[in-house]
């Protein structure tokens, strides 16, 4: 797997993609997609998820009530994925494990990262990681 291909795997299976999912985004068989999970999770490049087919519940739970969606169904309906993108304005990231992380926001601030992030061809988690790390920077000049 090439870094561009580990970089888009990793960004699918952290937004929570399902294995199916991630298989029709590389374009290759689940089972693929099953044995690089195992890989990366053993080298510690993303979390292993729980076993009993519990996570497709868990995230159908997790949306909005208002998505249409009943917590009854057992797929997920993912909408395509973009590569990630280095941001070259800023120092570059700390090296270490991504971690997905839940916050509650307005939804007129969702909109507007949503909207920011699409004018510049980004996911609007890598948006607001770039509006976090700068603001970081800002707040403590001592940090690279």
């Amino acid at each position: 797997m090439t870094p561009a291909e580990e970089a888009t795997f990793i960004a699918l299976w952290s937004q929570g993609f399902s294995q199916d999912a991630i298989a029709q985004q590389l374009g290759c068989p689940v089972g693929t997609v099953k044995s690089r999970a195992h890989t990366l999770a053993h080298q510690g490049k993303i979390q292993a998820r729980p076993r009993g087919g519990a996570y497709p519940r868990l995230l159908v739970k997790a949306r909005p009530e208002d998505a249409g969606v009943s917590t009854d169904t057992p797929r997920v309906s993912t909408p395509p994925v973009q590569t990630p993108v280095q941001i070259t304005a800023l120092p570059p990231y700390p090296q270490g494990k991504a971690v997905r992380w839940n916050l509650w926001i307005l939804d007129a601030i969702k909109d507007q990262i949503s909207a920011l992030a699409a004018e510049r061809n980004l996911l609007p988690s890598e948006l607001v990681q770039e509006y976090l790390w700068k603001a970081l920077i800002d707040q403590s000049p001592s940090m690279p």
